[in-house]
């Protein structure tokens, strides 16, 4: 009897060592969540300008990644098209 009361406390003392490292593995992933949430809300405010400069209506139902994902294809564009006036404006001169 006393063999198993041992065996018991010993696997007693093994769960409570490693419920102590579970609770302390959650206290560690909630800090990091709690900073990823900060950076993530902090990155956003900073990009939301920029995207609400480049949605358009019938982007409405669209997710705002997808926009942001489309403009260095905008800034592309942009480039482009002022090439070609300016390439035109100059041709025009001669």
């Amino acid at each position: 009897m006393s063999e198993e009361l041992t065996r018991a406390k010993l696997i007693k003392r093994g769960a409570d060592h490693d419920l102590m490292q579970a609770l302390k593995s959650v206290i560690n992933m909630k800090t990091q969540l709690e900073t990823v949430q900060t950076e993530h809300n902090t990155l956003w405010e900073l990009v939301k300008p920029l995207t609400l400069l480049f949605r358009t209506p019938k982007d409405s139902e669209r997710r705002w990644v997808d926009i942001v994902k489309q403009i260095p294809s905008f800034f592309e564009g942009y480039v482009q098209g002022a090439t070609k006036v300016r390439v035109r404006n100059v041709l025009g001169t001669l």
